[in-house]
């Protein structure tokens, strides 16, 4: 929220299929009226941490879990 200096929105993308069915592989996250620029985390499923600083509000960002 605005004034805040600290806050975290959460998505989790479960890229499995099932029957007659998928799910999307990318997440959409809102900042409402936040302006950025933002630090964004991404915690991979084997517990790595990837940090990207300076995300402007709008972006598309890609990311891909190192191997």
């Amino acid at each position: 929220p605005p004034g805040d200096s600290h806050w975290a929105v959460y998505g989790a993308a479960w890229p499995v299929s099932g029957f007659n069915s998928s799910q999307p592989r990318q997440l959409l996250l809102g900042t409402g009226r936040c302006e950025g620029p933002f630090h964004v985390e991404v915690t991979w499923p084997d517990g790595d941490v990837q940090s990207i600083d300076g995300v402007e509000a709008g972006s598309a960002l890609v990311v891909d879990e190192a191997d």
